[in-house]
Order: C-alpha cells, then structure tokens, then sequence
C-alpha cells in the first residue's frame, strides 16, 4: 500500500482548482499538475527536470524567485498577494465564450517548504487564481468612485458641489490656523438669473452656468484653488494662501473673464450676462469659524448688488447709494461696463 501513496499523491494534486509545483533544492521542477498544464500550455513532461525560470523566464530576477531561494535555503515561507505581485506567472484563463480573446490570470502565491527528504530540501509553490475577487474589488472601487464624485460633484456644471467645498474649506482653515497663512473666497453671483431663466429659458440658463463654471476654472492657475457651485446661480472660489488684496485682483480677472464670453442678455445694461463678485479674507484661526468667510463675501455680494452689480467688492466697504454708484472708489471696486 506505502508504494501506492505518491500514486495518490500525484493524483490528488492533479484533482486540485489551483496550480502545484514541486522544486527540489537546485530549483527543478519536480511536480507540475494538470491545472498548470492547461494554464501555462506547457505539459508536464515539457518542463520536467527544468529549472523553474528556464521553464517561466518571466519570473527572472523577480520576487517569487527571491522568496523560492528563501524557502530552499533558510526554510521561510513566503506569500505573494495579487495587489503587490498582479501576474508573475504566463497564466491565462480559458475563454468564457467561443470567439474570446485568454485573458490573463491575476494570482496570490504561497511558497512553503517541506521537510527534508533523503536529505534535500523541496519546495512547495501553490498558485491561486484570483482574477474574480481582482475584478469585483475593481469594480466595487469604480462604484466608491462613482458615488463619491456623485456626492462630490455638481450634476450640470461638473464642478465641485458646496459640500465639497464646505469640507475643503474647514480641512484648509485647520491647515492655514496651524501655519499661521491667509484663506480668502469669491462668491459670484450672475446678475439678473431669475430673469434671465425666465425670459431665455430654463435650457439656456444651464448652459449660461456651465460656460461660466468652465471658464472660471480654466482661469484658476494654481492647483489647490477651488471653484464650487454654491447653489442657484452662485458660484463659489476658494483661494487658500491669498491675501484679500489678491482675491481682489482674482475677482477683477474672473470678471473680465465672464464680460469676455459675451453671453448675449438684451435686458442687461451691458447686453450681457454680468456678475457681482464679493471678496472676503481672513488670517485662518482656531478661535474663528470659517463659516465668517462665507458670511462676509456673502455681504459683499449684496453691497455689489445694491451699487450697480457687474463689478467686486469686499464687506468692509460702507454701502452707497446707487445714485453714487458711478463715482470711483478703487480702493474697494471696480466695474466692466455701464452699473446698473
């Protein structure tokens, strides 16, 4: 019966969903089983007594060569998962379909070895095909991705959405609290949208927001610069390591940007789409929330609308009479065209 074990052994191998090799201390295949064979294409009898990376030469210099001199020389097991090592192996899987192109196989590696027999040293090298679990974990990453640019993302224009800043802007003002540095925001507010949606159609509105956020966020030229829709017709502009005075020239330029695209609106005074920008900045502090940023800008809007919009203003700037609006005040606006 003893005689009749490595008969079974061979055998019980072969009946195994996962590929089995068997090396000797100088690194020769002594065991190749069935489901290698039609993995690999290479049969038994081909790579018998073959030194493993003459057999497989893509495993040259690689990691599981590096780990299979370990198990053979100081007898320390290895495992080799698909995320660091994807496909050392040439395994391809079997077509799912006639006409199907083999796909290849991802796989996790187990290298063991063996007790001594006969005074040498083997080794064990077990091969799992984990191409299913590579791809549902692939699958599961582009739906996580999917959702979060879902909750992340503004569904006309394609900008981030104010969660997204709301967040941005309270990891940011941590941030700048400990560094001692400046945030400051624009909120740009188009003039007249109501109307405007009302008279051109609730289809030429979006595509009035989606030219403007496009172009607003081509005109930001630092990568940590943010543009969000804030709701309605507002957008919102997040300018982390920027003094007030610099918002300022940021607004005149996003400003110019929207006079330039000419988005035609017969009832506006420039017979264009305008905007009112209000600035705000502040050195980030612990003691201070940075939902003030929010409320400042959001007042200088309205001293904005209430003095002629189409032009940027900060809060600090006493509100005047429309009447006045024309006279200079450089100090604390500007305008691009005729006010309101």
């Amino acid at each position: 019966m003893k005689n009749r074990y490595p008969l079974l052994l061979y055998s019980a191998f072969d009946t195994l969903e996962l590929g089995i090799i068997l090396l000797n201390q100088r690194g020769e295949i002594v065991l190749w089983n069935h489901w290698l064979e039609r993995a690999s294409g290479l049969s038994a009898d081909q790579v018998a007594g073959m030194r493993l990376v003459e057999a497989c030469p893509e495993l040259q210099h690689s990691r599981l060569i590096q780990a299979l001199e370990q198990a053979l020389h100081k007898n320390l097991s290895a495992t080799l998962s698909q995320s660091l090592n994807k496909a050392p192996f040439n395994l391809f899987r079997a077509p799912q379909q006639q006409g199907d192109m083999p796909t290849r196989m991802q796989q996790a590696i187990h290298i063991t070895p063996l007790p001594q027999y006969n005074d040498e040293q083997f080794a064990l090298i077990q091969i799992h095909d984990v191409t299913n679990s590579v791809m549902r974990e692939e699958i599961l990453q582009e739906r996580a991705e999917s959702l979060r640019r879902y909750a992340y993302q503004d569904e006309l224009t394609g900008v981030p959405n104010r969660t997204f800043f709301n967040e941005t802007l309270q990891n940011l003002w941590r941030l700048a609290g400990r560094q001692g540095s400046e945030i400051s925001i624009l909120i740009i507010d188009l003039d007249h949208f109501t109307r405007f949606n009302e008279q051109e159609g609730h289809l030429a509105g979006d595509q009035c927001l989606q030219k403007i956020a496009k172009a607003l966020q081509s005109t930001l030229r630092r990568p940590e610069d943010l543009i969000a829709r804030f709701g309605g017709d507002k957008l919102v502009v997040l300018l982390p390591y920027t003094p007030l005075i610099g918002a300022k020239n940021i607004g005149l330029r996003l400003l110019d940007v929207i006079h330039q695209l000419q988005i035609p609106y017969p009832q506006s005074p420039t017979g264009y789409v305008s905007a009112s920008i209000g600035c705000a900045g502040s050195m980030a502090s612990h003691e201070l929330d940075p939902s003030y940023l929010v409320q400042e800008a959001e007042l200088a809007v309205f001293f904005a609308k209430q003095n002629g919009r189409n032009q940027v203003r900060d809060s600090q700037v006493p509100l005047k009479n429309t009447a006045d609006s024309s006279s200079p005040d450089s100090a604390a606006s500007s305008t691009l065209g005729p006010p309101h």
